[in-house]
């Protein structure tokens, strides 16, 4: 999630000129490692609810080619 981080932030300073290891680096130094990972309990729902839906409707999907042939 370190870098989801730093892409945000670059995307929220279009004139920064920085490129990403600079930033990664800058924010690991001023506030820490626990900076890095903002956010990420947000970012494991999202996976979580996007694998259930995925293997709910692959499964869908395959009983109903089953009943095709």
């Amino acid at each position: 999630m370190p870098f989801d981080f730093v892409k945000t932030q670059l995307q929220k300073d279009k004139n920064m000129q920085d490129n990403s290891f600079k930033i990664l680096k800058f924010y690991y130094a001023e506030y820490g490692i626990r900076s890095l990972y903002t956010g990420w309990q947000f970012r494991s729902l999202q996976y979580f609810l996007q694998s259930v839906f995925t293997v709910k409707t692959l499964d869908y999907l395959e009983n109903k080619a089953r009943s095709l042939r």
